[in-house]
């Protein structure tokens, strides 16, 4: 532990004069934060349990976070409380939901993904956003060419295409389709990380919690149902698929954020094009989390990631302004990949 850290806390254990039980390292994210789970006992001699985070201020929306809890927590979406905070060394104490992620859950749980869409719903329901950002153009552009830079160059190496892919002028307008699409659908708050190692069940499924929304924008209203229907951690049968995608879609329209005009085809559309970007963005963030941060364990999710890719483009063929990306995220290139994972796995 950080010792400023160490300091830190036991100062509010003894301001608070309870006495600190158990205390256990958790597994960290993809980002830099660092997670402890507390066992506090109080002066009642109750024991609880509380997350104490490090969230270093150089590298992390600690700021955002508390923004977007607030607005979170406001709109009846359950996210972690907070008990003690310093902005200017990253320290949290937060309070502790529990271990039970929805990835453990969401294969054996039925119904499971309509409570999760409906916790969706309510933050796309959010009207009050003060201080959340737009998801860019630009920002979804620097996004597309992590996949150039670290996934297809720097992970594969691919040699026989262009080596600075970010110059390739028949990327560049594919990409360019993709968010010119994604702009024009209509904007809502977006998690943009809603998948489920983000969830955490209680006993009520109802009553889903959500974590790591530091990164939280206004972006296209499909982002964060592509996210979480095409899970870079969670196999989906098709059937299941298409039932959720059309659950969802009629919520939209009877809550009137998507208009009567869209039809399900247009909706679908949509929601391919959020597919390529989320996940095409994510290969280049896989590949960079191992080659620049040592972290290897989501090479393993890179086949699911690139067959997403792979789907969205089989679904959307007749768009000709795509046609270049199938010459490079094809089946082809998995099974590069895959003999690649069997060489660093």
């Amino acid at each position: 532990m950080h010792p400023s850290l160490k300091n830190w806390l036991d100062s509010y254990l003894s301001l608070n004069k309870v006495k600190l039980t158990n205390f256990q390292a958790l597994n960290g994210d993809a980002g830099f934060r660092q997670y402890y789970r507390l066992n506090i006992l109080d002066s009642n001699n109750q024991n609880k349990n509380y997350i104490l985070v490090y969230a270093p201020p150089s590298s992390e929306k600690n700021q955002e976070f508390l923004n977007i809890q607030k607005i979170f927590a406001a709109n009846n979406i359950r996210v972690p409380s907070i008990y003690n905070v310093d902005m200017n060394q990253g320290f949290f104490i937060l309070e502790d939901l529990g271990e039970k992620l929805l990835y453990n859950y969401i294969k054996h749980t039925k119904d499971i993904y309509k409570f999760v869409l409906d916790k969706l719903l309510l933050i796309q329901q959010v009207k009050e956003y003060n201080d959340i950002a737009d998801y860019s153009s630009n920002l979804m552009q620097r996004e597309l060419y992590l996949c150039n830079e670290w996934f297809l160059n720097n992970f594969l190496e691919i040699n026989q295409l262009d080596k600075n892919l970010a110059e390739n002028l028949n990327i560049i307008e594919s990409y360019k389709s993709i968010i010119n699409n994604l702009q024009k659908q209509p904007q809502v708050l977006v998690h943009r990380d809603y998948q489920s190692k983000n969830m955490i069940l209680s006993n009520e499924l109802d009553n889903i919690s959500i974590i790591d929304f530091q990164d939280a924008l206004i972006g296209p209203v499909s982002y964060d149902l592509a996210s979480v229907l095409f899970d870079c951690y969670v196999d989906i049968d098709s059937d299941k698929f298409k039932n959720n995608l059309d659950y969802f879609y009629n919520k939209l329209k009877n809550n009137k954020i998507i208009s009567n005009e869209i039809s399900l085809d247009i909706f679908t559309n949509w929601f391919y094009h959020a597919v390529l970007l989320r996940h095409i963005k994510n290969l280049g963030i896989f590949a960079r989390l191992y080659l620049r941060d040592n972290k290897k364990n989501y090479l393993q999710h890179m086949p699911r990631t690139l067959s997403y890719v792979i789907q969205a483009l089989d679904y959307l063929k007749t768009n000709k302004e795509l046609e270049y990306l199938d010459t490079i995220f094809n089946k082809k290139l998995l099974n590069f990949l895959n003999n690649k994972l069997e060489q660093v796995l």
